[in-house]
């Protein structure tokens, strides 16, 4: 994300900075359309500490510098600049009102805030926007030596010295490092204060003379016009108050033709104290300029103290933030087949205009620094023209998660020109957020449709490893083994959720059955003449939950008659016979015991005649 290329342009002395400031109040900036844009609206600075604000010079347009926002006698003008002193409040404002003619514009404020280093609150707004630039140093990894062995060429006038003596500095993960028995020993990296294994930063034992330390060239700030922020992290070394030089620092931030863009001074840093504080300052980049060069004074002198680290060095857009406010958590697992709805909203502060664009962008490589890795995600583009895009607007859905959808998502907002997707740094981007499929627990027992009678159980599977319910526990219930108890006829569901994934599973429908219970009696002629019938009924007992009759003779279960599954059967038997009936349920209920009864078959009697015949005498 960062370029730095070296640029060993101009090297300040005390002298050179008096009067390289002292021409602040000459500077050529280049025009932009907007009436009285400032070059930095935020300051922050220690008690005494003289500033210079200045306004972008623009043909035709006057400035005159006031103390209040409305009424007042001007402080100066017309001037594109206006010199002040930092008192001891927490903030102190000051307007500008630009005239062109007769018009006369709304005044805008210019705040100077009280510096953390003297007692002010930590500078927040630094941290917030799109990362452009950051220097941590490296030795980001627990692998890296706790002392880096060799130095950086954006170092000027220092030797790298792991002993650190006057006039070294060296690059180290701690101030453990050092043998110097006055430093403080406990003050690691800044970048991972809970983990000293990881990060350098850079430790400084002051020269005898000040002047200039550090210098780079910072490329690609695309979003020329707009404002951008920068910050810097420094700490005194110095475990006493008792030296007489303290570390005081000047950061200037000029174009590629030398002209100072913006200047700040931290003033002394606190000591004796080993927390890391945060300097920072609002700047503009010129219309027309990409680059800056940054370049960092120590104000202080002699080798009797003023001995400090410097971390974190960052550049960020300053747009507001887009705010994801859906899903709660930036690590977030999705189930298979699950839905997610991404959410994010964004409010302009000017910095873009009410005309918006908007889109979802994915990542699936993991490598999130990387600007070629987004790819824009279709139909997820929209637009706005109030200067607010809400998070019904920006919802973003994806049914049915698979695997396909694992990734990284952000939500990225534009000014409503042609191609400002295409300026990566110059885009409000919202968190990444990172959605992982997660596969639902194999439930076996069953998948598809089951029943189960009556007063009977069976087990489902997984039997550990998460819980079970049941989506109607009137019917059956569920334990946590996968148990299941039938309690009344009906049908009901289960589903596993898994303990470890969050993910969840549902069984198919079951079915619970009503049993049959057995008939009690069979009635009907029960005595036969051979070769006549007789109509048998069954009675007593209850179908369940439509059961069928099942008869046969002989023994219980043995010689059944095909095709007679109701209640009453015609029979002829030739002999006497003995008959049994049953009911079947639906499966799995099982078949109920039988009754039985015997049909006597009594023999057809032939009657018979004696035909005597008697002569005729006749």
């Amino acid at each position: 994300m960062k370029t730095k290329t070296i640029v060993m342009k101009t090297f300040y002395t005390t002298k050179k900075i008096m009067v390289m400031l002292s021409l602040l109040s000459t500077m050529n900036f280049a025009t932009v359309a907007q009436i009285g844009v400032p070059v930095a609206k935020k300051y922050i600075a220690c008690p005494d500490a003289s500033l210079t604000l200045k306004m972008q010079p623009q043909a035709g347009v006057t400035f005159y510098w006031y103390a209040d926002q409305t009424g007042g006698v001007a402080l100066a003008g017309p001037s594109d600049v206006y010199t002040v002193t930092k008192d001891n409040t927490a903030a102190q404002t000051w307007w500008v009102e630009a005239r062109q003619g007769a018009t006369i514009h709304p005044r805008l404020a210019i705040t100077v805030g009280l510096s953390q280093g003297c007692g002010g609150p930590a500078a927040d707004w630094v941290e917030s926007g799109t990362l452009l630039f950051r220097e941590d140093f490296g030795g980001n990894s627990p692998s890296d030596p706790a002392v880096k062995p060799t130095g950086i060429p954006q170092v000027i006038g220092y030797s790298y010295n792991i002993a650190m003596n006057g006039g070294d500095y060296t690059i180290a993960k701690s101030s453990a490092s050092y043998a110097n028995g006055a430093w403080y020993k406990t003050i690691i990296d800044h970048t991972y204060p809970d983990d000293p294994t990881r990060g350098y930063f850079l430790g400084f034992n002051a020269a005898d003379e000040s002047g200039q330390f550090y210098e780079c060239r910072i490329d690609n700030l695309l979003c020329d016009g707009s404002k951008l922020y920068f910050s810097a992290w420094a700490v005194s070394l110095l475990a006493s108050d008792g030296f007489p030089h303290k570390a005081n620092h000047i950061y200037l931030l000029e174009d590629l033709q030398g002209n100072v863009l913006v200047s700040f001074h931290t003033g002394n840093l606190p000591e004796p104290d080993p927390t890391w504080r945060n300097w920072g300052f609002e700047f503009i980049v010129p219309v027309g300029e990409t680059s800056v060069v940054l370049k960092i004074i120590n104000n202080g002198a002699g080798t009797s103290g003023n001995d400090f680290l410097l971390d974190d060095i960052q550049i960020h857009l300053c747009v507001p933030p887009v705010v994801v406010t859906s899903p709660a958590i930036e690590e977030t697992n999705v189930c298979q087949g699950g839905d997610i709805t991404l959410t994010a909203a964004y409010t302009d502060d000017d910095a873009f205009g009410n005309n918006l664009q908007f889109r979802w962008e994915k990542n699936v490589t993991g490598n999130i620094n990387n600007p070629t890795d987004w790819t824009p995600i279709p139909g997820t583009a929209g637009a706005s023209n109030n200067g607010v895009v809400t998070a019904s607007q920006a919802a973003y859905t994806i049914n049915n998660f698979t695997a396909a959808d694992d990734g990284y998502y952000r939500l990225a907002v534009v000014n409503n020109v042609p191609g400002a997707f295409d300026l990566y740094y110059c885009r409000a981007m919202s968190n990444v957020i990172k959605l992982t499929y997660v596969a639902s627990p194999n439930t076996v027992g069953p998948t598809g449709p089951f029943s189960v009678c009556l007063g009977a159980t069976t087990t489902l599977t997984p039997t550990t490893g998460g819980t079970w319910t049941s989506s109607n526990p009137s019917v059956a219930t569920v334990d946590n083994a996968g148990v299941v108890t039938s309690v009344a006829a009906g049908t009901t569901t289960f589903t596993f959720n898994s303990t470890s994934t969050g993910c969840s599973n549902t069984t198919g429908m079951l079915t619970v059955i009503t049993p049959p219970t057995a008939p009690t009696s069979i009635t009907g002629t029960l005595t036969i003449c051979s070769g006549h019938s007789t109509t048998l009924t069954a009675s007593g007992g209850s179908n369940g939950d439509g059961a069928t009759y099942q008869w046969g003779t002989g023994a219980c279960g043995s010689n059944v008659i095909s095709g007679e599954t109701g209640n009453e059967i015609t029979v002829d038997p030739s002999a006497t016979t003995t008959y049994w009936v049953r009911r079947i349920g639906i499966s799995p209920c099982v078949a109920t015991s039988c009754v039985t009864q015997q049909v006597t078959v009594n023999p057809t009697l032939t009657p018979s005649a004696t035909i005597t015949a008697t002569p005729n005498n006749e």
